[in-house]
């Protein structure tokens, strides 16, 4: 019988193009646990020593952050893309998850108050 292994990501994350693109789809989710698990896989793939001594971490200290229970700082995350080369970029959300009228056309963003209601009848 052949031995079948478990996938694992970190052997096919092979050069940048290819963390980006992972990178960007954990962050699409905007799950943080999944988000933290591509990140730890990353690490992985790129060496979690080497990563570590880069964020100025110990090697458990980084599986401590990117754990179940860890929560990384803001900062460290943004070191830690800057240690792969990576950029963060923002963006709208996608024009899809906007709401459509009932017309066709894409629906007004309004600016919450209730369509019937002006301007001047919110100064009381």
């Amino acid at each position: 019988m052949t031995d079948v292994r478990e996938f694992d990501a970190a052997y096919h994350l092979d050069n940048p193009e290819v963390i980006a693109a992972y990178l960007g789809e954990a962050f699409e989710t905007g799950d943080k646990a999944f988000i933290a698990h591509a990140v730890k896989t990353v690490a992985r793939a790129r060496g979690i020593g080497k990563v570590a001594a880069r964020l100025g971490m110990s090697r458990s200290g980084l599986y401590k952050a990117l754990g179940p229970a860890g929560n990384p700082s803001f900062s460290t995350m943004l070191q830690f893309l800057s240690s792969l080369g990576m950029d963060v970029s923002i963006r709208p959300h996608s024009e899809i998850a906007r709401p459509r009228s009932a017309a066709g056309r894409k629906a007004p963003v309004r600016s919450g108050r209730a369509p019937n209601q002006r301007k001047s009848a919110r100064k009381k």
